[in-house]
């Protein structure tokens, strides 16, 4: 039998006994915990470089398609390229909020899904976690001015 007689052959077995397979890998992890938790680590040790360098390219590939309005799963409009480029020039190519010039991102109201304009990450971040909510973005400036700025 040779090689690709023998590749054809295991990915046959493995299609028609693919649950058993991942039955009896399931089994073997769970009871070998700490023995795959090594050989993990001693593959990434031994990988780190090619592993660090796939993570930038996926890093960078996400950002470009974000950047040309290419990732919007939440059904909002995403910005055409050209939209996209005339709102960057519109704002300088600066973040609305903080005003620093770096990446640039579509952000909208989670209500109404309207489109709002072109933030960093970070803010773009921060006022999906206050839930786009005045009330509570007001009371976190009040907290930080509490304990930032409190005479103790």
């Amino acid at each position: 039998m040779g090689k690709s007689e023998k590749q054809k052959y295991s990915k046959a077995y493995y299609i028609t006994h693919h649950k058993r397979i991942q039955n009896r890998w399931a089994v073997y992890y769970k009871n070998n915990k700490e023995k795959e938790a090594r050989r993990k680590k001693i593959w990434y040790l031994k990988n780190r470089k090619k592993v660090l360098l796939q993570q930038k390219k996926t890093k960078k590939n996400y950002y470009e398609k974000y950047k040309k309005g290419g990732i919007f799963s939440q059904g909002y409009r995403k910005l055409s390229l050209k939209n996209y480029s005339k709102e960057y020039k519109k704002q300088n190519g600066k973040c609305l909020i903080c005003n620093k010039e770096t990446k640039l991102f579509q952000d909208h109201c989670h209500k109404s899904l309207k489109y709002r304009g072109l933030l960093c990450i970070k803010c773009n971040i921060g006022l999906g976690q206050f839930n786009d909510s005045v009330e509570l973005l007001q009371n976190a400036i009040k907290y930080i001015n509490l304990s930032c700025y409190a005479v103790v």
